[in-house]
């Protein structure tokens, strides 16, 4: 299961792949091709001050939404003492990214958002063996790249999968309004899942170490007599009445006599 660097996970590996498709490009764009993933207004202000022959690519992730298939499947839970934790189920996750390419030329710009999607819709489910090779190989210059190696991104139940999303013009337009940075070609993807599993214990119940089930065949009790005090024809209220049958006691099979106070 992954844990709290699962989100900065998925970033990297996408960076990673990215990187590795456009490195074989640089040729045909005539320079360098970078793949960043920040800000748009940092890789603006960066992107800006490069020279003519360097293009870019980065990757921003805008929100993160719980999942909706595994939101409702279990909940945390504490036993009876309200402390003790009894389960802990993963934390769910959607991740939204905005896709946005930076040419320094005429068509280029379009050019690296086709390639980006054609790896997309040729790879929507991200391999373990892929991720965990991206993680593994990450440069080094970033202090995250040993612990991403350990995020446990590969080792989770669900693979990793690329969807396309949709974003009308007035939820990009609004977009780009609070990224404060100038549009430019995006195309808006989700990932799903990541699980990140709590690092919190959980407390298991103690194991059953033996059964022991005994059946006692028992016979329903039978009245056979009540007799009323002093030879009286009737009861009368708080008399002490003398019943006799059968059964009454839990452990005799003889008759018993019981003596009751009549209410």
């Amino acid at each position: 299961m992954s844990n709290a660097l699962a989100i900065a996970g998925v970033s990297a590996v996408l960076q990673f792949y990215l990187n590795n498709m456009y490195s074989n490009l640089s040729a045909m764009f005539g320079g360098t091709i970078s793949v960043s993933a920040q800000a748009p207004d940092l890789v603006q202000q960066r992107f800006s001050n490069l020279t003519a022959t360097e293009n870019q690519a980065n990757l921003v992730l805008h929100q993160v939404t719980y999942n909706p298939a595994y939101r409702n499947i279990s909940l945390p839970s504490l036993a009876s003492d309200g402390a003790t934790l009894r389960q802990s189920p993963p934390l769910a996750l959607d991740l939204h990214y905005l896709l946005t390419v930076y040419g320094s030329a005429d068509w280029q710009a379009e050019g690296l958002l086709g390639y980006a999607l054609m790896m997309f819709h040729q790879n929507p489910i991200i391999a373990r063996a892929d991720i965990r090779y991206a993680l593994n190989n990450l440069p080094s210059g970033n202090n995250l790249s040993l612990a991403l190696a350990n995020c446990g991104l590969a080792e989770q139940f669900e693979m990793i999968k690329i969807i396309p999303a949709t974003l009308g013009r007035e939820e990009m337009a609004w977009l780009w309004t609070a990224l404060k940075a100038d549009y430019r070609p995006t195309f808006p993807f989700q990932v799903s899942v990541v699980l990140m599993q709590p690092e919190q214990n959980v407390s298991l119940a103690l194991p059953v170490l033996y059964r022991q089930v005994q059946a006692a065949n028992s016979q329903p009790a039978q009245l056979l007599q009540a007799q009323p005090p002093n030879n009286q024809p009737a009861f009368s209220l708080t008399d002490e009445v003398t019943v006799t049958g059968e059964f009454l006691s839990t452990r005799g099979w003889a008759s018993n006599s019981l003596s009751r106070q009549a209410r």
